[in-house]
């Protein structure tokens, strides 16, 4: 069976005074929470004030039996 999987998070960091978007970047974990997000910004190399928002993801598709893609599935979400 031929499954989707999310591999590339792409984020904007927008600054929060003039609502202009000043770069991206990607990470191949999804940001959930706030501290996450300031951490990943400072990271990047921008001031950690700014806003992290996800843009975009890049995907794969894969073709494979369902006991291997649910075996790795689980594995990944830890």
């Amino acid at each position: 069976m031929v499954r989707t999987k999310i591999e590339t998070f792409i984020y904007s960091v927008i600054d929060r005074n003039t609502k202009q978007v000043i770069g991206s970047f990607e990470n191949t974990e999804e940001l959930k929470t706030q501290k996450a997000k300031t951490a990943a910004v400072a990271a990047a190399g921008f001031p950690e004030d700014f806003i992290c928002v996800l843009t975009d993801t890049v995907s794969a598709r894969y073709e494979m039996p369902d006991e291997q893609f649910f075996a790795e599935a689980k594995r990944l979400g830890d």
